[in-house]
């Protein structure tokens, strides 16, 4: 298997002193993109984030892959049809993470004309869904009725209630599809990464450009970093690394949060997503369920905090839930969360800009010298903007070599109809550790899920250490001890919050499960992280207490 290798800044790794080609810093889902078509293209590549991959916006999203109805509404048909063709590419390069989902649309009015006038206008804007491009990956949208509607999502309140519409578009994890594509470009195409290193300061040097690091994990040491070009790809932290560059991009950022709550899927059943216009403000709300819990949020709202770390706010908590309970039967309470996640979107406008009206939710590019600054967009077009920047990359290195990332199949990704012998392959694996058909049945279920083609590595990782812990089945087919071996030496997880909110997706649904998780496997943890228990308690605590995660009561 390949293992994930760390070029750790405290061993001044000597694979670290050639002058690279490219060097990225943010390990978003952009940044990531940026490695891999670089990479792809021929280019020596190193990959820099202070912190995890995907360890802010990108793993703090919507979690899908869509066109945006809101964008269509507004006009923006240029921007839903890029989306949309995205959409259909990452289908294909990714299938294993980005995955068909349904979004119900109910009509909700007083009035039968009012509500007659409603689904068709809903419908004449899903037409023009479907034609920007939904057709090309997707089936047409359809009109439902009442009773569908209540079928698909049964708590909803049904005395103003006039049918529905039903649209398709995608749900994925929006950290492992940015990780696979880190993990993509690491081991198919050499490209180094270095997270948990900061960049703290920038010196051109003969045609180069020498990055200062700094470790921000264990001891603090610093190491350089030298590259021909580099691609500023850190989103909301664009605003703290420009300053260290002589030229300046030609726009500015202006930070808007989002804000998603998950309850156990029983206080919230649902039988397919939702997109709800909550009746006091007509700010759109999604409503998303994801195994055994429901999620849902908004985004765009104006910020002015952290930029490290945004909180979730009770007045975040109040607005969601009294929101979700003027639509659904659900009386939901700030005790029914099991968890949440906030995150920043780095809206872009033009640099002098004082009309916040001129935000866009396009992405910008900005070429000074050998530097490339990107920032905006949306986590569907990721990898269009990446061939983008790295178009202008190639121009500055001076260099000839297309994109291929539009074919090009991220780690993990399988056909459907390789399916089958997976499976078969994952059961008899299992089958040396248990003789139980449903245990192998419902683990492999679980290894698919999260880790598509990848699932027979991890299943011989699980086999192996079976013996070793007991019960190696923690809990709920959440997480095996197995997997946090797995995750530490082939996915590059380095902490307990990279374990439990960005490979697992655990503590990001339910903070005090993975806690209880954490803790139960603590003895793994400390051995695979090389950490003691007074790091682990340390690292647990700051995972509980993260702004971002903490949802107040």
């Amino acid at each position: 298997m390949d293992r994930f290798t760390h070029y750790d800044l405290q061993r001044q790794d000597a694979n670290l002193s050639q002058v690279f080609d490219v060097a990225v810093i943010g390990a978003g889902s952009t940044g990531a993109g940026i490695a891999l078509d670089a990479a792809s293209r021929g280019l020596s590549v190193v990959l820099i984030d202070r912190g995890d991959v995907a360890s802010a916006t990108s793993s703090s999203s919507s979690r899908l892959i869509h066109g945006g109805l809101r964008y269509l509404e507004s006009g923006e048909v240029t921007l839903v049809a890029e989306a949309l063709r995205e959409r259909s590419i990452l289908q294909k390069i990714a299938p294993h993470l980005v995955r068909p989902l349904g979004f119900t649309i109910p009509i909700v009015s007083r009035s039968r004309y009012f509500a007659f006038a409603k689904r068709h206008l809903y419908s004449a804007t899903l037409w023009g869904y479907d034609l920007a491009g939904s057709l090309r990956s997707a089936k047409a949208h359809s009109v439902l009725s009442t009773k569908e509607v209540v079928r698909n999502l049964p708590l909803i309140r049904q005395e103003k209630l006039h049918g529905g519409l039903l649209y398709p578009d995608s749900l994925t994890d929006d950290a492992r599809l940015t990780n696979s594509t880190v993990l993509t470009a690491h081991r198919a195409y050499g490209a180094r990464v270095l997270t948990y290193s900061e960049v703290t300061e920038v010196k051109d040097k003969a045609g180069t450009v020498g990055l200062t690091l700094r470790s921000t994990l264990g001891k603090p040491e610093t190491f350089e970093v030298k590259a021909k070009a580099v691609a500023v790809a850190a989103g909301v932290g664009n605003q703290l690394l420009s300053p260290l560059f002589k030229s300046q991009p030609n726009f500015d950022i202006l930070p808007a949060k989002g804000i998603h709550l998950s309850v156990p899927r029983e206080k919230l059943p649902l039988n397919s997503a939702a997109a709800i216009d909550v009746p006091s403000d007509k700010r759109r709300v999604f409503v998303v369920p994801w195994g055994r819990y429901s999620y849902f949020g908004t985004t765009d709202t104006r910020y002015d905090g952290d930029l490290a770390s945004p909180d979730i706010t009770s007045e975040d908590v109040a607005y969601l839930l009294e929101g979700l309970n003027e639509v659904f039967e659900a009386d939901l309470a700030p005790a029914d969360i099991t968890g949440g996640w906030s995150g920043l979107r780095p809206l872009v406008m033009e640099r002098g800009t004082d009309n916040p009206e001129e935000v866009s939710r396009k992405h910008a590019i900005s070429v000074r010298n050998n530097v490339v600054f990107v920032a905006g967009g949306k986590l569907t077009t990721y990898r269009a903007m990446a061939t983008q920047v790295t178009d202008a990359l190639c121009e500055i290195l001076g260099v000839k070599a297309k994109s291929q990332t539009k074919r090009l199949s991220l780690i993990g990704s399988y056909l459907p109809h390789q399916e089958s012998e997976l499976r078969r392959n994952i059961d008899r694996l299992l089958a040396q550790a248990t003789s139980s058909t449903t245990e192998r049945i419902r683990l492999g279920e679980h290894l698919i899920a999260r880790y598509g083609a990848e699932a027979p590595k991890v299943a011989e990782v699980i086999v192996n250490s079976w013996n070793l812990h007991s019960p190696d089945l923690l809990e709920a087919d959440e997480i095996y001890l197995g997997e946090i071996q797995y995750m530490t030496k082939f996915e590059g997880a380095r902490t307990v919050s990279d374990l439990f909110l960005r490979r697992s997706r655990i503590a990001t649904l339910d903070m005090d499960l993975a806690v209880s998780l954490a803790k139960a496997s603590k003895k793994e943890i400390m051995r695979s992280l090389s950490i003691n228990e007074a790091e682990f308690n340390l690292q647990v605590d700051q995972m509980v207490k993260a702004p971002s995660t903490k949802v107040p009561k």
